[in-house]
């Protein structure tokens, strides 16, 4: 009779080595079709883009912004434009020194007042200038007044006539001094310009 020789404690075992690990199986993934749909429509939301906007409609689409911010009224190159459609009928508006570095000249405002200017009430225009002090318009030391057209139109005649008057005063001083020249030629005769230009502010 055979005896088992094998040692006790590996008796009816077998080896570890010899072990066969369970399979896993892997099941493809298989996306369902009603889902397909909302899967692709979130890539194609993530994805940027590329399309470039036209020259026509990128320019529609700003010319619709800047009609919206009132871009039309104001064209940014003069912040004392005044639109004359806001004056009053019968009047005239302008733009007068209230203070010269930050101190207030008050001969000047008393000339004004005198010559017929009045501080335009802020209460009349609140959403076209900037509030100045009290119930007036300010913008950086100016302050816009109104007078009677009538009356400004008269001043304005009245300046003219002056400086035509000037112009015609020299004109008959440097026509006296010509027999003093000893000739009345384009190059020794002095010459005087008639036209008007504007004064450059010194540096």
């Amino acid at each position: 009779m055979e005896q088992d020789t094998a040692p006790a404690g590996r008796r009816g075992r077998k080896s570890a080595l010899f072990t066969e690990k369970p399979k896993t199986k892997v099941e493809p993934v298989v996306l369902a079709e009603e889902g397909t749909e909302s899967v692709e429509s979130s890539r194609q939301s993530m994805r940027p883009d590329m399309r470039e906007e036209s020259p026509l409609a990128r320019a529609a689409r700003r010319a619709a912004e800047i009609k919206g911010s009132g871009g039309l009224e104001f064209d940014g190159t003069d912040e004392y434009y005044i639109d004359p459609r806001i004056i009053p009928e019968g009047w005239s508006y302008e733009w007068k020194r209230e203070a010269v570095y930050g101190q207030r000249d008050d001969t000047y405002q008393q000339s004004l007042k005198q010559s017929g200017w009045e501080e335009v009430p802020y209460s009349r225009h609140t959403d076209k200038f900037p509030k100045g002090k009290g119930n007036t318009i300010e913008r950086k030391g100016m302050v816009l007044m109104e007078r009677p057209a009538v009356i400004t139109d008269e001043m304005r005649r009245k300046d003219n006539m002056n400086a035509r008057n000037a112009v015609e005063s020299r004109k008959q001083t440097v026509d006296s001094t010509k027999g003093m020249l000893g000739r009345a030629d384009s190059y020794v005769a002095p010459k005087i310009n008639q036209g008007y230009e504007p004064m450059v502010a010194p540096k």
